[in-house]
């Protein structure tokens, strides 16, 4: 009987790559490890390797249902052959004891015939008796004898037997052996009939082949449903390790982005710090300017000259014209540098100074000069660091 499994298995090497990483990583410890469980190795063959196996079981086991019942019908076969190899040697050792018992009885008829012995005769009847007494206790004993019997049992055997009644008598103990070996073989044949009508009957009730056809037939289709649990249960995994996948690269992709957002804050703090350092250097760079008042305080001491000199003014005015000033001296571009912050130091009074503008940090060069143009000695009160 053959039995055909349609069964389509989608499995790819996702998961055996994944398996095969693992294990890779993990031989470090798997080789260190003293227990050792059988499941691993089975985790270590491929889906289809393993249903091959799983169906290969199935069949080994089915083929052994089979197999173990033919040889019990076999082995049935060979009892009944024997049965009946003995059955032949019995009826053989029967019908030797039944030919040798008929020689015998005829040899008993030619005596009767040859002493002229009537059947209804006193001496053949007290022959009978005799003969009826020496069969009791054997299988084919005609019974127990009568007390009339007994009697005249008794009164025979006080008497000389005939020669007709001793030779019969002879004759039935020769016939004795005979007699034992056909009743045993016919016993022996009537067990051997039985124990071949018992094992007809019991294949008859049992029918052994069909039963281990169907016994087997259960074996391959638990293996096949087996075979679909181990399946869907591959499917299963992964379908799951794939959803585990897919979460972390999810997860991955998330932290990406909060790394980039905590860049671009991060980005946006440093352009709001370097921001507010240029405005605070454009504001170090810059000459601060004059307070209102402070240049129209002279002018108020010298107001009343002016009135005075009104007309010498107006005079020369008119004469030589506005006198020129003087050109603007720069003494802070021979002034050292500093390289650390790129200012012009002045050397006797060590506050910083712009190199292009003159201005010292916290105020204007012009400003902070002496009546004489010179730089003031007095240190801004807060240098640039």
């Amino acid at each position: 009987m053959k039995v055909q499994n349609n069964i389509t298995v989608f499995s790819g090497d996702t998961r055996n790559n994944a398996q095969l990483g693992k294990t890779e990583n993990g031989s470090a410890r798997e080789e260190n490890s003293k227990t050792f469980y059988a499941g691993n190795l089975m985790n270590e063959f491929s889906l289809r390797d393993r249903i091959q196996q799983k169906k290969a079981q199935a069949q080994e086991r089915a083929l052994k249902i089979v197999g173990d019942a033919w040889d019990g019908d076999k082995k049935l076969d060979q009892e009944i052959a024997g049965s009946k190899e003995r059955l032949k040697n019995l009826k053989a050792e029967y019908k030797e004891a039944q030919d040798s018992l008929r020689d015998i009885n005829e040899k008993k008829d030619e005596l009767m015939k040859a002493y002229d012995i009537d059947p209804d005769s006193q001496e053949q009847k007290d022959l009978e008796l005799l003969r009826k007494a020496g069969s009791v206790g054997l299988p084919w004993s005609e019974g127990e004898l009568t007390a009339e019997e007994e009697e005249r049992l008794a009164q025979i055997q006080g008497k000389e037997l005939t020669e007709y009644q001793s030779r019969v008598l002879e004759l039935d103990k020769a016939a004795r052996t005979h007699q034992i070996n056909a009743f045993t073989a016919e016993k022996k044949i009537e067990q051997e009939n039985a124990v071949i009508r018992g094992i007809r009957e019991e294949r008859r009730k049992t029918h052994t082949i069909v039963d281990a056809q169907k016994q087997a037939e259960e074996v391959r289709k638990a293996a096949s449903e087996e075979v679909i649990g181990m399946v869907m249960e591959e499917t299963k995994e992964h379908i799951d390790q794939e959803q585990e996948e897919k979460e972390e690269q999810a997860e991955e992709i998330k932290e990406k982005k909060e790394e980039q957002e905590e860049i671009l804050e991060k980005r946006k703090e440093n352009e709001k710090e370097l921001e507010e350092l240029e405005a605070l250097q454009i504001e170090l760079m810059t000459p601060p300017e004059p307070v209102p008042g402070e240049e129209e305080n002279p002018d108020e001491g010298t107001e009343g000259e002016g009135a005075e000199g009104g007309n010498e003014g107006e005079g020369s005015q008119d004469g030589a014209g506005e006198e020129e000033k003087p050109a603007r001296e720069e003494p802070w571009k021979d002034f050292p540098i500093d390289p650390a912050t790129g200012y012009a130091i002045d050397p006797a009074t060590g506050n910083y100074v712009d190199p292009v503008t003159g201005a010292v940090l916290g105020a204007s060069y012009e400003d902070e000069s002496t009546a004489e143009g010179g730089p003031s000695a007095e240190p801004s009160s807060s240098p640039a660091a």
